[in-house]
């Protein structure tokens, strides 16, 4: 069976993106796995001759267009990926939809994908990861420019305003990440490189993890936290019964009433990182997985997700529902490209403990009935 993915490399001015689209399917090919680049629409709008403002087209109006363009783009590239030989097809796109968020008012954005059909769930249904490249004006200043940019106009301190906005605009997506300055170019390269090849499964779905044991927070206030997007997204996760020796699941995850569901099959390769392989299901069969083959030996878990972006981390704060013995449990997760990664824990947030190694911590073991 043929999988397509689609992961948008988006990111600040100046952060490596068109160099990192181009050596992408160079490398992704060598793993025998082919790729097309998917080009950006907003580019494509201004090469062509279409303004924005006085004798073109309102901010808002313009974005509608792209988000638009972008759906048939994708969804074209999509029909020409059916037809490869490869088994494996990743999508490229030169930015997703959601970026639109940075370039208008946030609740204006939202109000439009509403009218135009679109809930907040497509941003999960349609991306199976995103990779967020931080532009060189936050960490490599003195790399910033334009030159290589006719379209470019923003300053530095314009780049970072624009930068952090687009990656806010993407936080409550699963599969986010965040490939900052913190390394030379090259190293960068390696690290987009190793971001795309985690969400595609190479050289084998691996997933890194660390995991804390926090002491239940004041989620009021850390939503009122300014200068940081928090996305509460809802969880509801049923192992089923062991199939082999991977353990499986089925998860519906959503915000705003809107759900994407999965179904997941883990097998543990050593404490904190895991084989992986995920696909999404229709709500159909996740009932109907529910009813016929989940685990009577463990409890249905619910949970509550808060995403949220610290420091060019993607932390994921999960604080549970139920079942009722596990009523308020606050754990914090970080994914990691790299097992050397590393993290800094927010000020807001009290460690009691790592909790990486220890399997009664898994969700899998959680949801034991005891």
């Amino acid at each position: 069976m043929q999988e397509i993915l689609k992961v948008p490399i988006t990111g600040g001015p100046c952060a490596g993106k068109t160099t990192g689209l181009n050596e992408l399917p160079k490398k992704l090919s060598k793993y025998g796995i082919s790729s097309i680049v998917v080009p950006e629409i907003a580019t494509e709008f201004f090469t062509a001759g279409v303004k924005i403002g006085k004798g073109g087209l309102k901010p808002l109006d313009f974005q509608e267009q792209i988000v638009l363009a972008q759906f048939e783009r994708e969804d074209r590239y999509e029909e020409i990926a059916k037809s490869y030989e490869n088994k494996k097809v990743i999508l490229l796109c030169d930015r997703g939809f959601m970026d639109g968020r940075a370039y208008i008012n946030p609740r204006q954005f939202e109000a439009m994908l509403e009218n135009l059909g679109i809930d907040i769930a497509e941003r999960d249904r349609r991306y199976q990861g995103v990779v967020h490249l931080v532009t060189a004006a936050i960490g490599a200043k003195k790399y910033y420019t334009a030159v290589n940019n006719k379209i470019r106009k923003e300053t530095p301190a314009e780049a970072v305003k624009l930068d952090m906005r687009t990656r806010e605009s993407w936080v409550g997506h699963p599969h986010l990440r965040v490939i900052d300055n913190s390394t030379d170019f090259r190293k960068k390269m390696k690290r987009v490189f190793a971001a795309v090849c985690r969400v595609a499964g190479l050289p084998a779905p691996l997933e890194i993890e660390r995991k804390f044991l926090i002491q239940p927070p004041d989620i009021s206030k850390i939503i009122s936290l300014k200068n940081m997007r928090t996305v509460e997204i809802f969880i509801e996760q049923i192992y089923l019964e062991k199939n082999g020796k991977a353990d499986r699941r089925i998860r519906k995850r959503g915000q705003g009433g809107s759900f994407v569901y999965y179904l997941t099959k883990k097998k543990n390769i050593r404490p904190g990182v895991r084989m992986e392989k995920e696909r999404q299901i229709d709500p159909m069969t996740y009932v109907l997985l529910a009813e016929k083959e989940a685990d009577r030996k463990r409890s249905v878990i619910q949970k509550n997700r808060y995403c949220f972006l610290w420091k060019n981390q993607y932390f994921e704060l999960d604080i549970f529902i139920s079942p009722k013995r596990l009523s308020g449990l606050s754990l914090l997760e970080i994914e990691l490209t790299e097992e050397n990664d590393k993290i800094e824990i927010p000020p807001f947030l009290k460690v009691i403990r790592d909790v990486t190694e220890d399997s009664e911590f898994t969700n899998h073991s959680l949801a034991k009935k005891r």
